[in-house]
């Protein structure tokens, strides 16, 4: 009884840490996009918007065709974990709003 409830927790310890892979890229991604929309709108600091749509696109991208060759769950998992991640970043963007 005790060794399969362990063997389905070690099932889920993966799960687990792609998903909070997940949101922690998700968070960065997100910040990022705010950070660049700021920066389009600033004339000055053009470059530099550019250079963060790369950066987010590359850090993106590359974290989730490296999670594709893990398998279906541990992709499904770094999503969900993403939409957490930007679920964060929204309500804590939208609390510093006045």
């Amino acid at each position: 009884m005790n060794s399969e409830i362990f063997q389905r927790s070690l099932i889920l310890l993966p799960f687990g840490a792609y998903l909070f892979g997940g949101a922690c890229i998700g968070v960065c991604y997100f910040l990022m996009l705010h950070r660049s929309v700021e920066l389009m709108f600033t004339a000055s600091s053009t470059g530099k918007a550019v250079l963060f749509t790369v950066g987010r696109m590359v850090v993106i991208c590359s974290s989730l065709a490296l999670v594709s060759t893990q398998g279906t769950i541990p992709l499904l998992a770094m999503a969900l974990g993403i939409l957490a991640g930007r679920q964060w970043v929204m309500l804590r963007k939208e609390a510093s709003v006045p």
